[in-house]
């Protein structure tokens, strides 16, 4: 194996340990009662991230719910190298919180407009004051509203009636949140900090409420729970054969391998069509992978392998460059013996979960033949280019028809609607679902 793939295999599995985060976990529990520290929860609010406007929806329940100290934190964008198309994210953000907002109990309203500089930092000037005056969970959602409709009148009378904080000690408070959410490993906002782990909004919110209700720190009168994660409801009676899935995956994306099963068994049960439409690795693409990010992704990955999907995951050995396309080079083969789906299953499982190396003939022979089909007539096929063409197809159409470019990534069209749907995100197939279903009913209608 080259020394570059062998180093972020060691890096990866170290990530995505889970006796390493459970034994940092012990040590931050036994040094916190050692000092007598309080249980303490960092809250990193990006005013004009859709999903911090989420989270501060949820603030007060949680305060009322348990017993710790919630420090709030007013932050900036994410620095360049930690954000990939940042206008198009800016774009995603919006729809996505739009539409996941009812199903949380929440509210959110895409305008289509993302707020001006100008009302963004009136925003920043009143939470940094509200920090200052612990006044931020009463007044953050209030403010959020105001700026998502871009009411410049609504902002203006809440910064008369309860203050704003000075440019200067504005940019200061930003610059020194920013540092403090990188030393502790992080990049985003809506984002909750606890005792070494991250939970980002209120898709991972859930997790965090486990750890403190294991701390026993709910308490007696809380309800039972802040936030209530969407969960698949695994509905039998769809049946729609009219309605096509696309789904853009990468053999080397965590979250599209811990995901891959709960999509064919969704696919199975709904009849619908599924065109699998894989692309190439966002590293292969050009896009920046920094250790922050990768250390996230990879814990995040175990905690949704491990409480969400019951799948094996961490023994990784990482696929990069001609690993991936040797792999990539035997899919149309596959196919044509209606083996596209167990290959792909097959090539994920062993190299995030076996550490199998894909870019060895005995990896691939062991990939190929899990799958169910022949070594001796894959040697006849792998190596070959003819996949490019095809990958490049679906990137194109991703990235410009749908405004994404991640994987896993899924676009619904047929049944009763003509306008596609489309949607990024292992923790997303209970929307899919919800749409199919949509779709399903109104054409029966």
């Amino acid at each position: 194996m080259e020394l570059d793939r062998l180093i972020r295999s060691i890096a990866m599995r170290r990530f995505a340990n889970a006796k390493i985060i459970d034994s940092k976990k012990k040590r931050f529990e036994l040094k916190r009662k050692l000092f007598k520290q309080p249980h303490q929860v960092e809250y990193f609010h990006q005013v004009d991230d859709p999903y911090s406007h989420l989270s501060v929806q949820i603030l007060k329940r949680f305060s009322e719910s348990y017993n710790i100290e919630l420090v709030p934190r007013v932050v900036c964008e994410p620095d360049d190298v930690d954000v990939f198309e940042r206008e198009r994210l800016k774009n995603y953000g919006r729809r996505d919180a739009h539409l996941i907002a009812p199903h949380y109990g929440l509210e959110f309203t895409d305008t289509g407009i993302h707020p001006s500089k100008a009302l963004i930092l009136l925003a920043q000037q009143i939470l940094v004051r509200a920090v200052k005056v612990k006044n931020f969970t009463r007044l953050a959602t209030k403010i959020g509203e105001a700026l998502w409709s871009s009411n410049k009148s609504a902002l203006d009378i809440l910064a008369k009636k309860h203050g704003i904080a000075s440019v200067l000690d504005t940019q200061s408070t930003l610059k020194f949140n920013h540092n403090r959410r990188a030393k502790l490993g992080h990049f985003l906002g809506g984002t909750f900090y606890y005792g070494t782990e991250w939970y980002w909004g209120v898709d991972r919110f859930n997790y965090l409420e486990k750890r403190l209700k294991s701390l026993g720190l709910k308490k007696p009168s809380a309800i039972q729970t802040v936030v209530k994660r969407p969960e698949l409801k695994n509905i039998s009676t769809i049946t729609a054969p009219n309605i096509t899935v696309e789904y853009f995956c990468s053999v080397r994306s965590p979250y599209t391998y811990i995901s891959v099963q709960q999509v064919y068994d969704l696919v199975a049960r709904t009849k619908v069509n599924l065109v699998m439409r894989p692309i190439l690795p966002m590293m292969m693409r050009g896009v920046p992978a920094t250790t922050t990010k990768g250390k996230y992704f990879f814990s995040d990955c175990l905690r949704e392998a491990t409480h969400t999907f019951k799948v094996p995951f961490g023994n990784i050995c990482d696929t990069f460059g001609e690993s991936v396309e040797r792999g990539y080079s035997l899919f149309e083969w596959a196919k044509q013996q209606g083996k596209s789906e167990a290959l792909f299953k097959s090539y994920t499982k062993a190299v995030f979960a076996e550490r199998i190396d894909a870019g060895s003939d005995k990896g691939m022979q062991y990939i190929v033949q899990q799958a169910g089909l022949s070594w001796i007539e894959a040697k006849k096929v792998i190596g070959n280019k003819d996949w490019e063409e095809v990958l490049e197809s679906n990137r194109l159409a991703l990235y410009n028809e749908m405004g994404q470019w991640g994987a896993p990534s899924f676009r619904i069209t047929g049944g009763s609607d003509d306008t596609p749907f489309s949607t990024w995100g292992a923790d997303r197939l209970w929307l899919i679902e919800a749409e199919i279903e949509r779709r399903s009913i109104l054409e029966k209608a």
